[in-house]
């Protein structure tokens, strides 16, 4: 019997080294994600399970994750765009993108919109700070407005106060269905596309260099992608 206790002991001791040794980040996710792309958390999740790393995903509003990850009260965010950099210092994007989605162009259904002489012609709401819409204007010299968020921008172009908005198709549509935006819609218009990444704090560096050569892997097998 004590010889059995002891074996009991033993396991029990082992299993607790064995759960410490096991590290553990904690990412930072917007709400939207998980409705956008809802398989995106479990797939990352398996690509860290093969460095014996588990994540646990909070999830907060993105201004909100910013001032976090800023605070270092997490270990990384799971999809922004490359300019996240520019809100968090202390912060490096795993280098293989988790995607990259098209930017389109909306407006009223009502507005012809088919050229870009007609962009340059327009007023586009924009969020202050937003890369893809600056340098979408370098290119082609509109007029901007900036507004606090992406909802407003789009509620402005529906209330016919400003001309466009740009955005992502799949952000597009859940803040249309979101605040019940029937009356625009995506133009035709190519302008390019925007790569989101998974970003880790530098301290972990070595983990995302890690994760890079997976990324790419579970690419290639169709195992991870912005679905």
């Amino acid at each position: 019997m004590a010889l059995f206790k002891l074996g009991v002991m033993v396991l029990g001791l082992m299993w607790s080294s064995a759960c410490m040794s096991q590290t553990t980040l904690i990412l930072s996710v917007a709400p939207e994600i998980k409705h956008i792309f809802p398989m995106l958390e479990t797939n990352v999740a398996q690509a860290f399970k093969e460095l014996d790393i588990e994540v646990s995903f909070l999830e907060i509003p993105t201004a909100r994750a910013t001032r976090e990850a800023n605070s270092g009260r997490v270990d990384g965010d799971l999809l922004r765009t490359d300019e996240y950099q520019d809100y968090v210092p202390n912060y490096m994007p795993v280098l293989e993108p988790l995607g990259a989605i098209k930017i389109k162009a909306y407006t009223l259904k009502s507005k012809k919109l088919d050229t870009y002489e007609e962009l340059i012609e327009s007023t586009v709401a924009t969020v202050r700070g937003a890369k893809l819409v600056a340098d979408l204007q370098k290119i082609y010299p509109f007029k901007t407005v900036e507004l606090l968020s992406w909802e407003k921008c789009f509620i402005l172009v529906s209330k016919r106060k400003v001309d466009v908005a740009l955005s992502t198709p799949h952000y597009a549509a859940l803040l249309m269905k979101k605040h019940n935006i029937a009356n625009l819609e995506e133009k035709s218009l190519e302008l390019g596309e925007v790569k989101f990444y998974l970003w880790l704090k530098k301290e972990h560096h070595h983990i995302a260099e890690q994760l890079n050569d997976i990324f790419i892997k579970m690419k290639a097998d169709g195992q991870l992608g912005l679905f």
